[in-house]
């Protein structure tokens, strides 16, 4: 990046700005300074002349004569010079207390990559297929519709349905065998067999997650009802019936029409509907994210890291919905 300083002297304080040249490689599109004085620092657009216009950034100069503005970093203690972060459109000062505060840089559009999942709505009887069982069918019924990426020229896609057989679940008084889970892809297209790969984990993980805590129960007559931990042979539980996992890479807000640039948006059903009430509720979101956070690291495509790891959202059947992020944790209000 280019920069040229210029230093001001008044009776006040000592001012210093250099100017930064445009980048729209980068998603920087017009000039700007950057103002340091003290242990304070902010990014600011050019200065105007007397008509209202940008001073020209052929001039390299970011000729203030006074301080430009009052959103400064102002840390206690500085633990070094700011640095900016085009990625992230920001300029930053590394501080004791706070450890970075930041200011953005004008008409800059961020660089990052960001990866969601959405699960939820409606409640899907999983009967016992729980835990590491219930992520390897998923999975394993993904990964046998969702062929590996062998071109270039187009995004690869899914097609059809798997079916997971031969699961136990409460049917009245008895235990039938005969349950079958249907996987189906509605809608998909992704550029590489590694984000093909960190899709599928991130919504077989969510549905392993969710058929947990107060989605599962024992049926009465069950030699379960009444032990803190039942066998979890008597022990049946609900998943979700949509699954959508979404990839944007970093440089998808600049497109046409900006939005997920790798996806795959799954639904589950169960063909055999048990005689129960079915209840599908978001209290496993915690556990979820932590489990989410071990795939993250699939979704690092040429170094390009995520901006705030994965957002989840969930959805109950009554339309209440919670969220959660790998980096900050869950809000159970829904609240971002």
């Amino acid at each position: 990046m280019t920069t040229f300083q210029t230093s001001v002297a008044t009776a006040a304080a000592s001012y210093s700005c250099s100017y930064q040249k445009d980048n729209p490689d980068s998603g920087v599109t017009s000039a700007y300074c950057i103002c340091s004085q003290g242990q304070s620092t902010i990014t600011a657009a050019l200065p105007r002349n007397s008509a209202g216009d940008a001073i020209p950034s052929g001039t390299n100069s970011c000729p203030y004569t006074g301080w430009p503005g009052t959103a400064a970093i102002a840390p206690t203690t500085t633990l070094g010079p700011a640095s900016t972060n085009i990625a992230a459109c920001q300029v930053c000062a590394p501080v004791v207390v706070n450890e970075d505060s930041c200011t953005s840089i004008p008409n800059c559009t961020p660089q990052g990559a960001v990866a969601t999942v959405s699960i939820g709505s409606s409640p899907v009887n999983v009967g016992t297929l729980t835990g590491t069982a219930l992520y390897t069918s998923v999975s394993s019924a993904l990964k046998s519709i969702c062929p590996s990426v062998t071109q270039t020229t187009a995004l690869t896609q899914c097609s059809g349905s798997a079916t997971v057989p031969n699961i136990a679940y409460a049917s009245g008084d008895d235990l039938a065998t005969d349950g079958e889970l249907l996987v189906t892809v509605d809608i998909s297209g992704y550029n590489t067999t590694q984000l093909r790969d960190a899709l599928i984990n991130s919504l077989a993980t969510s549905a392993q997650q969710a058929a947990t805590g107060s989605n599962c129960y024992v049926p009465e007559g069950s030699a379960g009802i009444g032990s803190p931990a039942p066998n979890p042979k008597d022990t049946f539980c609900n998943s979700a019936w949509f699954y959508e996992a979404n990839y944007f890479n970093p440089w998808w807000r600049q497109a046409a029409d900006p939005g997920p640039t790798d996806f795959i948006h799954a639904t589950i059903e169960f063909h055999t509907v048990p005689q129960s009430i079915l209840q599908f509720v978001c209290d496993f979101i915690d556990i979820a994210i932590d489990a989410l956070a071990i795939v993250e690291p699939e979704f690092i495509v040429a170094d390009a890291e995520l901006e705030e790891g994965i957002n989840l959202i969930c959805q109950t059947n009554e339309g209440k919905e919670s969220s959660a992020n790998t980096a900050s944790g869950s809000n159970p209000d829904g609240t971002a």
